[in-house]
């Protein structure tokens, strides 16, 4: 590894060292990117540990996308101790044993950057859970384990709570049954690679669930972003406590959320005004550019299932994208307190289209849950109101019966007409 003449400036004016944070490091870092992106990083959490760490204190050194150690820099004792040129000096082996890692650096296009963050939390808690200590991680927020393709983050897909709370046997994000805790540990994630942000309620959701991942391993997240001057100062000081606006919601449900891309327009699904004149025959026979969506008044989970033809396969949360469409939330737009839409593609004939809802999670009032079903034909809308009995979701149970037989099955569930949706029985 050769260090740029910057790096070597940079060394010289800190002669003295820093003030310390006084507590151990642990870096990680991405193979999956470009060579001299990775020497930098290195560089910076090498300078970093030379100027903060204390005497007894240690840095870990991780390559995050495979979750193996690749060093460790230990502060030396003596005379000029204190100094960042002699405290590198005294790791040349750790410099020498990172030097492979940077030049076998190389972008995997699509997975620029990527990084197994759950896995490296999983063997922290199991191996470095030794308290107090700042994890400084560089890499994709957007998980893609080909082995997992499923659950993968591409596409604009966030995991839902309940991948937190299941167990690693059962999800990749799993949580639950792990030894230790990571308790006294604070994350600073620094984002790094290919453009991934498709709206702000997509960026939001993907920094909350990193945040409510992170905490259920006994870790704070303690900085979330691009801009790595500020982690590595932050990093270097106290850090505040953080509250999350919305804590970690009680599911079992293995859901992966898909986000629409925010074209800076509202759909016209929740703009325009529904239509009072019944959609004529040419319309709902060859409908184009489908569009379903359904809104509810509580904070309760429903689920939408369409099946766009007796031949297709339903669209629903897990099987959110069909060669027929894809299922989308999206919390930007909020005609009620909740909604989830189905955009199709092609032709569709609405009197061979399924529409189902399931009262999935959480309890209603006693009346039930009521909102509304849209049905959007390029930019005509019509609408009709939903009504579900039951008090308490059901997990989808009847699914079977509501969307094979078309018969409902129980009072969590509600079946809707498409024709009658707009207008035409």
């Amino acid at each position: 590894m050769t260090y740029t003449s910057s790096f070597t400036a940079v060394l010289v004016s800190l002669a003295l060292a820093l003030p310390a944070s006084a507590r151990d490091l642990i870096f990680g870092l991405s193979p999956y990117q470009d060579r001299g992106a990775v020497q930098a990083q290195v560089e910076q959490m090498l300078l970093h540990a030379a100027t903060h760490l204390q005497s007894g204190e240690t840095a870990l050194f991780f390559d995050v996308a495979n979750v193996r150690l690749l060093g460790s820099f230990v502060v030396p004792s003596g005379k000029n101790s204190d100094n960042p040129r002699t405290r590198l000096q005294a790791n040349r082996a750790l410099i020498g044993a990172l030097k492979p890692f940077v030049n076998g650096a190389e972008p995997v296009p699509g997975r620029v950057a990527q990084i197994d963050l759950p896995g490296f939390l999983r063997t922290l808690r199991g191996s470095y859970a030794k308290g107090d200590a700042a994890v400084i991680v560089i890499g994709s927020p957007i998980a893609d384990d080909p082995r997992a393709p499923s659950v993968s983050m591409r596409g604009a897909r966030v995991p839902g709570d309940g991948h937190i709370a299941a167990t690693a046997g059962q999800t990749p994000y799993g949580t639950a049954g792990l030894p230790a805790s990571l308790d006294s540990m604070d994350l600073f994630f620094g984002l790094v690679g290919e453009d991934w942000v498709v709206s702000p309620a997509h960026a939001f959701s993907v920094e909350r669930f990193w945040t409510l991942s992170a905490e259920a391993h006994g870790v704070q997240m303690a900085y979330f972003g691009d801009d790595l001057a500020t982690l590595f100062r932050l990093a270097a000081g106290e850090v505040p406590d953080r509250i999350d606006p919305e804590p970690l919601v009680s599911t079992d449900k293995l859901e992966m959320l898909t986000f629409a891309p925010d074209n800076g327009s509202v759909p016209a699904l929740y703009q325009a005004a529904p239509e009072d004149a019944p959609a004529p025959a040419p319309i709902w026979q060859n409908a184009s550019s489908v569009t379903i969506g359904a809104t509810w008044d509580q904070n309760v989970d429903v689920d939408l299932y369409v099946r766009p033809s007796p031949s297709a396969d339903v669209i629903f949360y897990a099987n959110a994208a069909t060669p027929a469409g894809r299922l989308f939330k999206d919390v930007t737009i909020r005609p009620g307190t909740a909604f989830e839409t189905v955009s199709l593609q092609g032709a569709i004939d609405l009197s061979s289209m399924q529409i189902a809802l399931n009262f999935y999670g959480g309890s209603a009032v006693s009346s039930g849950v009521t909102g509304e079903l849209r049905i959007a034909v390029d930019a005509q809308v019509w609408a009709t109101p939903f009504h579900i009995p039951a008090t308490r979701g059901n997990k989808g149970v009847g699914a079977e019966t509501a969307l094979v037989a078309q018969t409902i099955p129980n009072d969590a569930w509600v079946l809707m007409d498409p024709l009658r949706v707009v207008g035409a029985e």
